[in-house]
């Protein structure tokens, strides 16, 4: 068993970290920033780290930069909406800085397990050995660092943070006459990294905007932060968004929806072998079921105004776990996105697992543009116009 340090500014994805890594044994410690992991590494003996990029305080690259100068150091893995593949920007930058491996958070509940136990497994020979980042080997403690070596490594640490600064301008390709950048995270099959178009409210979304001259690119990055980087006005605009009050009040919504989709109520078959009825939210609180969902979707308030035992999480990946070990009865999704979220979430034909109630709601979505940025109300203009005729 190892002791495994968690840093994440999320407590909800910090529990998912945690399901993951206390079902292989191992003892959990939590940190919710850089700077408060940093007290627990001086006062406690930890096996390994596990840590997001971009935390309040003291985020993940300057724990990176912290914990390099430690005499015994543990190894590090950075899970981070930012990491987009092994060979991404953002994954050689953090291997540069020390991480010895760095994970796609859509990636986590099928990849963190395996490189915890490969990386633990590596380091059996000594329980204080420092583990090699993919940079350069980490010098013995009790060995003075050659000149030509400090050199070496400050040209690494130079490299990863110009790498980090850059990285959206290398992910946005060729300038054109117009670029407009949209955030947005993954919610296959509509919008998602594994398809060539990038998915289907993707796809429509780049057409649309090809008919006025304007060529959109598409950073994807976790939900919550793509929609306060709109709100702040640090992005232009942010998709699929379903309409509530609050929002209307924070964004420029486009008058024209980017599409409509069905939801439905999903359960575990051997929980309800005879199925569920439930055809509305008044059903589901008068049954007396428990719903799982994710933070800031739009059916949040409603749930909790009817007073529905309703359990928000972080991500997708963490809502099917949690449905399916019985934490919760139902979850509310679009059987499209529910066939690629459980493989993705549980495993292989898990899918099977579970049944559906429903249709229960016809969802209308939209494309959230910022109010505070300075081309928001122009590109919402744009959508309108063209998407109307379309």
């Amino acid at each position: 068993m190892a002791t495994i340090l968690i840093v994440d500014d999320d407590p909800s994805y910090r529990t998912l970290l945690v399901l993951l890594l206390e079902r292989a044994g191992h003892a959990i410690l939590e940190a919710e920033n850089g700077e408060s992991a940093l007290e627990v590494l001086r006062g406690s003996r930890v096996d390994l780290v596990v840590t997001d990029l971009f935390m309040p305080v003291r985020d993940g690259i300057e724990m990176l930069a912290d914990v390099r100068q430690m005499p015994v150091r543990p190894p590090v893995i950075v899970v981070s909406g930012q990491i987009t593949g092994r060979d991404s920007v953002y994954a050689r930058a953090v291997r540069h800085l020390g991480a010895v491996r760095a994970i796609d958070k859509n990636d986590v509940v099928r990849e963190l397990p395996l490189a915890v136990e490969k990386i633990l497994a590596r380091r059996a020979g000594g329980p204080h050995d420092a583990e090699p980042s993919a940079a350069a080997e980490h010098e013995q403690p009790t060995r003075p660092r050659k000149p030509r070596d400090r050199f070496r490594q400050m040209c690494l640490a130079s490299v990863a943070l110009v790498l980090l600064g850059l990285a959206g301008v290398l992910r946005a390709g060729p300038a054109s006459a117009e670029q407009v950048t949209f955030v947005v995270g993954e919610w296959a099959p509509f919008v998602t990294r594994s398809r060539p178009d990038l998915g289907n409210h993707t796809k429509r979304v780049a057409e649309v905007f090809a008919r006025a001259g304007i060529d959109a690119v598409f950073e994807f990055m976790p939900w919550k932060r793509a929609f306060e980087l709109t709100r702040a006005g640090d992005a232009v605009a942010t998709f699929p968004w379903a309409s509530t009050p609050e929002r209307r009040a924070a964004f420029l919504y486009s008058r024209v929806p980017l599409a409509t989709e069905l939801g439905f109520f999903f359960y575990r078959k051997d929980r309800f072998p005879s199925g569920l009825t439930v055809a509305s939210f008044e059903d589901v609180q008068a049954a007396g079921l428990s719903m799982v969902g994710v933070t800031s979707y739009w059916y949040e308030e409603t749930v909790r105004r009817i007073g529905i035992d309703y359990h928000a999480v972080a991500g997708s990946a963490l809502a099917w776990r949690y449905l399916d070990v019985g934490r919760a009865d139902i979850l509310l999704e679009n059987r499209l996105v529910a066939d690629q979220e459980v493989p993705a979430a549980l495993g292989a034909g898990r899918i099977d697992d579970f049944a559906s109630a429903g249709p229960i709601h016809e969802t209308q979505y939209f494309i959230l543009f910022s109010a505070s940025h300075e081309h928001g109300e122009r590109l919402r203009d744009a959508w309108d116009q063209i998407a109307a005729i379309d």
